[in-house]
């Protein structure tokens, strides 16, 4: 190819001109930062990442308030369970509308321990440990648990009877309390949770509440009763009730039942109500130290044997009882008791007992009590 003389003198200027440039692209390149490697983007994202999810935190703080919650209890949808109702308020702080997708939220902790990849609806152990890691009420430092004085009320009942309880309790710090209940029958008789407790000035700042429930089947029931304050304490009490058929054999302890001081040696009068039983029927009438639970999975608990008064006498009638005598006339040291009537050569348990303790009181301390 030939070129004239006029554009061989426009190439090799072009091709100086390049030649003159080259090093000075090559100087301005030098002095640019190297690019980031890619473990220095991975914790540019993730610091991102936690800044975003501590903005999130204080979101989902600011809108719960003080929001706080303590998971006792396994749950399956729509059995009743009074804790549904805080595990629906959570769902909407974590912005999620099913138990599902709040364990797909955090598989980490909750499905892959397990092997799982989907939500199931059920929450277990692993639901509430990380429900309760995100949401339990911590105790303020100092702060007393509530304390419950006392559970009166039926310990048998029979099918469709409504039974009613009184709960008395108090706390330390003399603020408000709550309560749940769970009567141990499932999902046919749902009970409300955190009823609030009724303040009454004359018991000494103590809070009394009042529930009722009916059991629809035969069986021996534990009922479980927890007792919050303001500060996240909890204290559990628990008892048995057994629902018995309409003609099953029942007998009721009507005296002593509760917080009488009888003095040692005075006669008082022991009472109860027999029923559906032969009238020519036996009882034997027994003191026991603790409060005592009958039935096959209930096993009597007491810290001695129970103390005989007496044995295999009329069932329709009341007994005079010299205080703090047994059946051999032995003495009876004061203290608290429970008064248990039963059926005498009955198969079965057919018993009652006071609702509270009793106590027998020497002379040397009657006034005082």
């Amino acid at each position: 190819m030939c070129y004239s003389a006029g554009m061989k003198r426009i190439i090799l200027a072009l091709v100086f001109s390049l030649f003159l440039a080259a090093p000075v692209a090559a100087q301005e390149a030098s002095t640019l930062p190297p690019p980031p490697s890619l473990d220095q983007q991975i914790a540019s994202v993730r610091a991102q990442i936690a800044q975003l999810t501590a903005q999130l935190n204080q979101l989902l703080a600011q809108k719960r308030g003080n929001f706080c919650y303590n998971f006792r209890y396994n749950l399956r949808y729509n059995d009743g369970h009074p804790d549904w109702l805080k595990l629906n308020e959570i769902l909407g702080y974590e912005n999620v509308s099913t138990v599902q997708e709040l364990q797909e939220k955090y598989a980490n902790e909750i499905l892959r321990p397990a092997g799982l990849a989907r939500g199931t609806g059920f929450v277990g152990p692993a639901t509430r440990a990380k429900l309760n890691a995100l949401y339990r009420c911590r105790p303020l430092p100092g702060n007393q648990s509530p304390v419950i004085n006392s559970v009166t009320g039926p310990t048998t009942l029979r099918v469709g009877e409504m039974g009613t309880w009184n709960i008395v309790a108090h706390d330390p710090e003399q603020g408000p309390l709550t309560y749940s209940i769970l009567w141990g029958d499932g999902p046919a008789s749902p009970s409300p949770a955190n009823i609030p407790f009724l303040p009454n000035a004359a018991l000494e700042n103590r809070q009394v509440s009042t529930l009722s429930h009916t059991y629809i089947s035969l069986g021996i029931f534990t009922v479980r009763i927890s007792v919050s304050d303001n500060a996240g304490n909890t204290t559990p009490s628990t008892l048995t009730v057994t629902v018995i058929d309409a003609n099953q054999p029942r007998i009721t302890v009507l005296s002593p039942n509760g917080g009488e001081a009888w003095l040692t040696n005075t006669v008082q009068p022991l009472t109860w109500r027999a029923e559906n039983v032969p009238s020519d029927s036996k009882i034997n009438l027994s003191l026991i130290t603790h409060r005592p639970c009958y039935g096959p999975i209930c096993p009597m608990i007491n810290s001695g044997p129970p103390i005989l008064l007496d044995k295999d006498i009329p069932v329709q009638s009341n007994y005079n009882w010299i205080v703090a005598t047994d059946i051999a006339n032995n003495y009876i040291q004061p203290g608290n008791y429970y008064l248990s009537v039963c059926l005498a050569g009955s198969t079965v348990s057919v018993c009652d007992h006071n609702d509270q303790a009793f106590s027998i009181v020497g002379p040397a301390n009657a006034i005082a009590n």
